[in-house]
């Protein structure tokens, strides 16, 4: 019994991956051509989602990866006008960014994109069954976090 629960245990992580990848592949195909990979076009719409403006620290937390990876994606994004990074006055280790004009024009090309490939992604879920992912989701995450680090996602 404990085998047939391991093999089908494994067998739904696979999926959950193979998911995860055509997903990132469906989106980079169908993106509008701008030249970012799909990590600084997520970090873009997560500004955009927040006012367009929050400090790195909190981008890094809500986003659930490094601070190294937020300063290396920000310098990108920097680099090509997408955002601007300040230090606070009150202060000065505490940097802020905030989205440029260009940052927000490109969320809002990207964003239609996103939506269409996710409401074809659930087009034929009910709502119970939106539902019961959700819930199956939030139950594995929970899981998870008792493993270690994550606790607090």
């Amino acid at each position: 019994m404990e085998r047939e629960k391991n093999e089908r245990v494994a067998a739904v992580i696979a999926s959950i991956r193979r998911l995860g990848r055509l997903h990132r592949m469906i989106c980079a195909r169908n993106l509008p051509e701008n030249g970012l990979h799909h990590s600084q076009n997520r970090m873009l719409k997560h500004l955009y989602d927040n006012h367009g403006a929050m400090s790195q620290r909190a981008l890094a937390e809500e986003m659930h990866i490094t601070p190294a990876v937020v300063t290396v994606t920000l310098r990108k994004l920097e680099a090509g006008g997408y955002v601007e990074r300040s230090t606070v006055a009150e202060d000065h280790r505490v940097m802020t960014v905030a989205l440029t004009e260009k940052g927000r024009t490109v969320v809002e090309e990207t964003g239609s994109a996103f939506d269409k490939i996710d409401a074809q992604l659930f087009s034929d879920f009910t709502k119970e069954e939106l539902d019961a992912v959700l819930a199956f989701t939030c139950r594995m995450r929970e899981n998870l976090a008792k493993v270690g680090k994550g606790a607090n996602e």
